[in-house]
């Protein structure tokens, strides 16, 4: 599936297997991506993807639209950085931790099926492009 999209295999594909991790990367002069599957048997226990862009407007708009697709998909959130509710607030406050959202920028969801899935932006520089959003969901 990440091959049929363009994505080049990080490693021999003998390797991964071995590792049961599967990791891909896709290049364009617009956007890098990276996703890694690790697997055990024949589950996949965590699936991560990257995107990383050349400017902060690609990077909040895709911020934005995944996460409305998951709060489509699965609700709203257990935990939002960029929205905590008053009681979150104070205690953010109270720990000096007042601006969380530039120190944690997460937003992470339990569904009902288990696991947890979290969206967040990503400080690292991927292919010379330094606005990254990260996802992951773990079972």
């Amino acid at each position: 599936m990440e091959v049929d999209r363009g994505a080049e295999a990080g490693l021999p594909l003998e390797t991964m297997l071995e590792q049961e991790l599967l990791a891909f990367e896709h290049n364009t002069p617009d956007l890098s991506e990276i996703t890694w599957y690790q697997c055990g048997g024949d589950r996949i226990s965590l699936v991560y993807y990257g995107a990383w862009f050349k400017n902060e407007v690609g990077q909040k708009r895709f911020f934005k639209n995944q996460k409305a697709t998951l709060e489509r998909k699965f609700g709203k959130p257990s935990f939002d950085a960029f929205d905590p509710g008053w009681v979150e607030k104070l205690v953010f406050w109270l720990d000096g931790k007042g601006d969380i959202e530039k120190k944690l920028p997460v937003v992470q969801w339990q569904p009902e099926s288990g696991g947890v899935i979290m969206l967040q932006y990503s400080s690292l520089d991927v292919d010379g492009k330094a606005y990254g959003v990260t996802m992951s969901w773990e079972k």
